[in-house]
């Protein structure tokens, strides 16, 4: 089947039933609900190069939704699914979770209290 093709079925050939199974999940949890169609093309088009990244896909993606960067702000500052999944975001480490900082008492222009 060539590049970009339609199976038998219909369907694109990256577009399985776990793929959109997979989608859907990652889809619901993600922060930032724009693009969903560019996404599941995104999504498709790695599944059809490469259908093994599906499981790493989504175990990546819900590390990444736990970081302070992507939680910030109702979400803000997570990407667009779809941009994430091109530049191959899942790959990449998430950032690790800061250690909170003690609370230090509080001064005056700091000459102290």
């Amino acid at each position: 089947m060539k590049s970009g093709s339609v199976s038998t079925d219909g369907t694109d050939a990256g577009q399985t039933p776990d793929a959109m199974a997979t989608f859907a999940e990652i889809w619901a949890r993600h922060p930032r609900k724009e693009g969903e169609a560019r996404a599941k093309r995104a999504l498709a088009a790695i599944v059809k190069k490469n259908p093994a990244a599906l499981e790493a896909i989504g175990t990546a993606h819900e590390r990444w939704c736990a970081t302070d960067r992507w939680t910030k702000e109702g979400g803000r500052y997570a990407p667009r699914l779809a941009a994430w999944l091109a530049e191959e975001g899942w790959m990449d480490e998430p950032p690790e979770k800061k250690p909170a900082r003690p609370e230090e008492p509080p001064t005056r222009c700091g000459m102290g209290l």
